[in-house]
């Protein structure tokens, strides 16, 4: 009703024909995100049916293309990271931050989960004070539906760790340091 009296600058009657199947899915390969979900806030209210199903389709399709970068820094990237905590589908986020050496961004991730899922696993292992590296390893062992490529993530980091930890050292030999 409100919509038909006073409706937001841009907003259309009816459904925009970027929302329809068909379009919304070349959109979505075409990697328009952004535009996608700005236009399902001007189009839609939060707790319009339409708006949660375009959000939540394309929530997924970035999490099973991988592209979280996209939304990063976006209004859309809170309510994105909130979704898959939601769903227990954090396993991909995950991956993609250890593999880019974020691991206080997965970490926060995994705080988030622990809130939304009080009965889950790994939260009787940890607390907040618990190390990083730590809660990420609890997580995966526990609640990770993805476990072995979380754990090779995870071993992967350490040995870069390693590595840059041994350059360092003999960087400052070679320097006269101790």
């Amino acid at each position: 009703m409100i919509e038909t009296f006073y409706p937001a600058p841009k907003m259309k009657r009816g459904t925009p024909r970027v929302f329809l199947d068909e379009n919304l899915t070349k959109a979505l390969d075409e990697l328009k995100y952004i535009f996608i979900l700005d236009r399902a806030c001007i189009q839609y209210e939060p707790d319009n049916p339409m708006f949660i199903k375009i959000c939540h389709r394309t929530y997924n399709h970035i999490n099973n293309t991988k592209n979280y970068n996209i939304l990063h820094s976006t209004r859309h990237y809170g309510p994105m990271v909130f979704h898959l905590a939601f769903n227990k589908i954090i396993d991909n986020i995950l991956l993609f931050y250890i593999q880019k050496d974020r691991i206080n961004e997965a970490v926060d991730i995994v705080r988030l989960y622990h809130l939304l899922h009080p009965d889950c696993k790994s939260i009787k292992s940890t607390d907040e004070n618990t190390e990083p590296l730590t809660m990420l390893k609890v997580f995966i062992a526990n609640d990770s539906v993805q476990r072995s490529h979380l754990e090779l993530a995870i071993e992967t980091y350490q040995e870069l760790l390693k590595q840059q930890q041994d350059y360092l050292d003999d960087l400052k030999k070679a320097h006269g340091q101790k």
